[in-house]
């Protein structure tokens, strides 16, 4: 009887797994972990990213380790016998992780499979400005030959900020105008590239006052969209410390804080400090880090830079 509601048992996890995904995703890895998607293929190399069959195997060699990611939960992978990734999350099945921990989870499977090719990541931005174009402020459908992204937007840091933009047609000098909300004219520069960098901190701007800035080419006929933005004087540092307060999870690794981060400072419209935090990320990780890339891919794609989040995704090598 015993074995028969095994058996039962069993069958109802499997059916479970086939409605769900049957994929689970790489967080972390160090050492030697070995992916076998079937019983008789070669063993893979496990890297942060890469996706894994839930029905495959996975193996820690010397002293090495993993972490999962399945249905919003992780899930640690130790010791040096081989197991069916589909018993390592099998604990899934009692509920995803709850709190902001577990929304990020679910944020960042998303962002994963939204970045899964350039196909993909074009149908993720076109859905974002598509959903957001109304509730974003200041953001505008209308197509404009001078292109601004997103990150210029939100809350800006008391801080140096670089303002940048590109052309669709036709090259500068540019005129750059920082206003006032109702548009009074703080700073006016010319400009022969496709950014400026300006301390806002030396200007004489009130914190959590409204501004905007513009850029228009010199012939006079072409410009962006006005870019509203909100001046803050809160810093990178302080949200991480505020981001400390909404989780306790001790398991996390440094580079998923990291990512949490990001997410936490997007979710706050601290978007130009959130970029920064992808691109000191980026800069720190291994070449084989899949998982970095196609988040910041994502980011960008919602940040209206896609053609900066193709190329990204363009650099990673198919394994």
């Amino acid at each position: 009887m015993k074995a028969i509601f095994s058996l039962i048992l069993s069958a109802l996890f499997t059916l479970g797994l086939s409605a769900q995904n049957t994929t689970a995703v790489v967080l972390h890895s160090t050492g030697q972990v070995q992916y076998f998607p079937t019983a008789n293929a070669a063993p893979k190399k496990v890297y942060p990213g890469m996706e894994l069959q839930v029905s495959g195997k996975i193996r820690c060699l010397k002293g090495g380790s993993a972490k999962l990611l399945y249905a919003g939960k992780s899930f640690p992978v130790s010791g040096g016998r081989m197991q069916d990734i589909s018993e390592v999350v099998k604990a899934s099945t009692g509920g995803t992780q709850i709190g902001f921990t577990g929304r990020f989870f679910n944020f960042l499977t998303e962002s994963l499979q939204e970045s899964e090719s350039t196909e993909k990541l074009q149908k993720h931005h076109r859905r974002y400005m598509g959903k957001n174009s109304a509730s974003i402020k200041g953001f505008s459908t209308k197509n404009f030959d001078i292109v601004t992204p997103l990150v210029t937007m939100g809350k800006l840091p008391a801080a140096r900020v670089t303002f940048k933009w590109r052309s669709t047609s036709g090259a500068g000098p540019y005129t750059f105008q920082l206003q006032t909300g109702s548009g009074d004219i703080l700073a006016e520069l010319l400009a022969r590239d496709t950014f400026v960098t300006l301390d806002l901190d030396e200007l004489a701007m009130d914190i959590q006052a409204e501004y905007q800035w513009q850029v228009t080419r010199n012939d006079g006929k072409t410009s962006s969209a006005v870019i509203p933005f909100e001046l803050t004087k809160n810093t990178t540092e302080k949200a991480e410390a505020d981001l400390e307060k909404q989780t306790d999870d001790k398991a996390l690794t440094p580079m998923e804080k990291k990512l949490m981060l990001a997410y936490f400072l997007e979710q706050e419209r601290y978007w130009y400090q959130a970029n920064a935090v992808y691109e000191q990320l980026l800069s720190t990780v291994q070449p084989d880090d899949v998982l970095v890339r196609k988040m910041y891919a994502a980011f960008m794609a919602r940040m209206n830079m896609l053609s900066e989040g193709q190329k990204m995704i363009e650099t990673i090598d198919p394994k």
